[in-house]
């Protein structure tokens, strides 16, 4: 049974929600054993113009490189969100039981220059470290082989990328704070609401990070945290099965992030729903999310 909002009534267990399978192994990369699922994730290649599956093949490990542009010698929002899109590839990845390398492409110029810079801001916007850093010609090496996948930033050099699936990220803007990676190092911006607004939009349309665009997930960052405080009182509710499904196809279906930040929305306003299944649906997607929608629990 379904209420108004389409969020079923009824639930099917959700403890595994996007699968709580431990990491594999460094060495773990072979093809998986008789009997073992194959992991499904598919990306849009923007060289083909067809969506692909990666990794090719039933190799269960996938090569990221992420390319920046740091035009005018600057880290600029664009170049965030390329990060970003790369640490939701990698989340999602996981979840499906692939082992991930993800390395950071720089120009050859900005490597020593812009590395850390960029590595802090990256931390504090909530994505998961590279392996390494490096310039273009050394990027097969970081891998240990040539990338499964290339995440280009806009603007960012394509010279090289026929190898491996190419994701193209749309441009982000303004700058908040100017050189906003050095404003989120710094604390000058609210890291979250930015990371939010980032993921508001399909990853290969531009996307809005004006003073209007953070300042409405903000509102919508604040409005969640309290709810998922209060619903954490609230007896434990497995996620509903038909939520578990749309987020898992939309996560695996080309990172498609606006639709699962929707199917929270229904959610949070579903009639019928036990506040127990808000929580586990909220704190189960923010895994791929990473918004910290669980910060607030125990806070007066």
């Amino acid at each position: 049974m379904a209420d108004e909002q389409g969020i079923p009534t009824g639930a099917v267990s959700g403890a595994a929600a996007f699968g709580d399978r431990p990491a594999l192994r460094p060495e773990a990369v072979a093809r998986p054993g008789a009997g073992s699922r194959q992991p499904a994730l598919s990306v849009y290649d923007a060289r083909t113009g067809r969506s692909s599956e990666v990794p090719p093949g039933r190799r269960m490990l996938l090569r990221v490189g992420v390319r920046l542009s740091c035009a005018g010698g600057r880290t600029g929002a664009g170049d965030l969100r390329a990060a970003l899109i790369g640490d939701v590839l990698q989340r999602v990845a996981e979840i499906e039981g692939l082992q991930v390398v993800r390395v950071l492409v720089l120009p050859d110029h900005a490597v020593a220059e812009r590395g850390a810079v960029f590595e802090r801001a990256a931390a504090a916007l909530g994505i998961h470290p590279h392996v390494a850093v490096v310039a273009l010609g050394d990027l097969a090496g970081a891998l240990g082989g040539p990338p499964d996948v290339q995440v280009l930033a806009a603007g960012a050099d394509g010279s090289g990328a026929a190898e491996g699936v190419r994701l193209a990220v749309g441009s982000a803007g303004p700058d908040p704070g100017g050189d906003v990676a050095v404003a989120l190092g710094s604390g000058g911006v609210d890291a979250a609401s930015l990371r939010l607004a980032l993921l508001a939009r399909p990853y290969r349309e531009p996307v809005g990070t004006g003073p209007r665009e953070l300042d409405e997930a903000a509102a919508t960052l604040r409005d969640w945290r309290r709810q998922v405080a209060d619903w954490a009182w609230t007896p434990s509710k497995p996620v509903p099965d038909e939520v578990r499904r749309q987020a898992a196809a939309a996560f695996t279906g080309d990172l498609d992030t606006p639709a699962v930040l929707a199917l929270l929305h229904r959610v949070r306003a579903a009639d019928g729903l036990a506040d127990g299944a808000r929580f586990e649906t909220f704190a189960a997607l923010d895994r791929v999310l990473g918004l910290e929608l669980v910060r607030d629990i125990g806070r007066p």
